[in-house]
């Protein structure tokens, strides 16, 4: 097995060394920088098969680290996933995602930053995020991946976690009509589960809808049974 290589570009060399300990060795080859400019031109040399890159950094953040790895012929189709907390979770996921990032994992969640590397990369190298397509009435909602990026008509929308995890759950079964007790536990963990319902679905689906409908009052993608669950409709393909 030829290891992958990923580029950790953090100013913290302790969450390197917890990644670096938790991550396989013989399926990683882990690169580490601390100095975000150094990151950017050592991404440009090493041509990795993935970036983990930290957003709380000094002089060049990690936003600005993002905007000039999208920016280079070399790293823009190079898979960046943002390991960091800064503030506004929402606001952080939403940006990073606005700037080309690939996925959004909270500092410390080891299990899911290894997830989102193994979602990235395969066998042969890089593999692109499959993107969904779904038509209705004459329009276009396009879903890459699990649900990281999201088109309506062409246009980019953004949504809240919650949300994303939400159309992902749908996306994975297109045209399947999915009870809302399900989405709960899907969507939901621990004591959460106890303590939501299908009010709560009701809810992430109304603001979904908000996003990923041309007209939120009358949904012609996400439609729903009364009092039973809903189901993501017009899938017609992968590209």
């Amino acid at each position: 097995m030829i290891p992958r290589v990923v580029l950790m570009i953090d100013d913290d060399p302790d969450s390197y060394d917890r990644v670096y300990r938790y991550l396989d060795r013989e399926r990683y080859d882990l690169h580490y920088v601390s100095d975000p400019h150094e990151g950017v031109e050592l991404a440009k040399q090493l041509k990795p098969d993935s970036i983990i890159l930290d957003i709380r950094m000094p002089e060049l953040d990690g936003y600005n680290v993002c905007r000039r790895l999208r920016g280079h012929e070399v790293t823009q189709e190079v898979p960046i996933i943002i390991y960091s907390v800064d503030g506004d979770k929402d606001a952080a996921f939403i940006r990073s995602l606005d700037l080309g990032a690939h996925a959004v994992v909270e500092k410390e969640k080891l299990s899911r930053l290894e997830a989102a590397l193994e979602r990235f990369a395969g066998k042969e190298g890089l593999v692109a995020p499959l993107v969904r397509t779904f038509h209705r009435e004459g329009h276009e909602l396009r879903i890459q991946g699990e649900a990281e990026r999201v088109w309506l008509d062409g246009e980019e929308r953004f949504l809240r976690p919650k949300a994303y995890k939400l159309l992902a759950c749908l996306a994975a079964r297109p045209g399947v009509l999915i009870h809302s007790e399900e989405l709960v536990e899907e969507l939901y963990e621990g004591k959460d589960r106890y303590e939501r319902g299908p009010e709560d679905v009701h809810r992430l689906v109304h603001d979904l809808r908000a996003q990923v409908e041309p007209n939120p009052r009358e949904p012609v993608f996400i439609e729903n049974v009364p009092r039973t669950g809903y189901c993501l409709s017009g899938g017609d393909g992968e590209t």
